[in-house]
């Protein structure tokens, strides 16, 4: 395969990637729901982030809704060390 054509073959996989990505994050939020797309550069890399925002529960006070993605965190950190030993 040429470079233009090893280019244009990683563009259109780049082109799915993303947009299965924005998918993915409308599908699982809110039809309210933003969904976030930030893009950076790191040296020669590129850094992709799909994020949603979601509003806090009801049932929950501001510093328990603030505390449910560090205990995400933190399980996942757990469950990826134990499956590491």
């Amino acid at each position: 395969m040429t470079a233009d054509g090893e280019r244009a073959a990683f563009a259109a996989r780049l082109e799915q990637l993303l947009g299965q990505l924005v998918q993915n994050a409308v599908e699982a939020s809110a039809a309210d729901a933003p969904v976030l797309l930030a893009v950076e550069t790191i040296g020669e890399q590129v850094a992709i982030d799909v994020a949603t925002v979601a509003r806090k529960p009801k049932t929950l006070d501001f510093r328990a809704a603030a505390s449910v993605p560090i205990a995400a965190l933190s399980a996942l950190c757990g469950a990826s060390v134990e499956n590491i030993t």
